[in-house]
């Protein structure tokens, strides 16, 4: 990505952009019970299919869905991007962000904690758990974005 490209980026996920951590409830694959899988999401959505498409486009990266009109309502676009590919999108934009940016830096800062908890896990063999700890800071995180992303605060 150009430096312009970077900087329009930026204003419009200022703008429009959702700065998210995803939380979700998953079953054990191999015992009983449950988990909770949290990730990092980073998404746009607007009523004009090209602003999205060139998104996608000088990105490099993510997803483009449509949500269908509802009531008088235009049809939605929507570009997303999850994890790494979030992660690469937001260090690119960062240093441009004026709203948003506290909530780019957690994001950007609970990306690199689960890489470095996974390079872990993965030298521990396989089977091997996710400490309370990393359970722990993953809540904390995804509390303080809720927060910061509450409506009408």
């Amino acid at each position: 990505m150009n430096k312009e490209n970077i900087i329009y980026l930026a204003g419009f996920l200022d703008g429009e952009g959702s700065f998210s951590l995803v939380k979700s409830r998953r079953k054990y694959h191999n015992k009983e019970g449950y988990y909770d899988n949290y990730w990092v999401f980073l998404s746009v959505t607007n009523t004009d299919e090209s602003v999205i498409k060139w998104i996608k486009t000088i990105t490099g990266t993510g997803f483009i869905y449509s949500k269908s009109p509802r009531g008088n309502r235009k049809k939605q676009f929507i570009w997303g991007a999850s994890a790494s590919q979030a992660y690469l999108v937001i260090e690119s934009v960062l240093p441009f962000l004026k709203v948003k940016s506290v909530q780019a830096t957690l994001l950007k800062e609970f990306q690199e904690q689960m890489d470095k908890q996974r390079k872990e896990r993965l030298s521990q063999g396989r089977g091997a758990l996710v400490k309370q700890e990393y359970w722990r800071l993953r809540e904390h995180y995804y509390l303080l974005l809720k927060e910061l992303n509450r409506r009408g605060r």
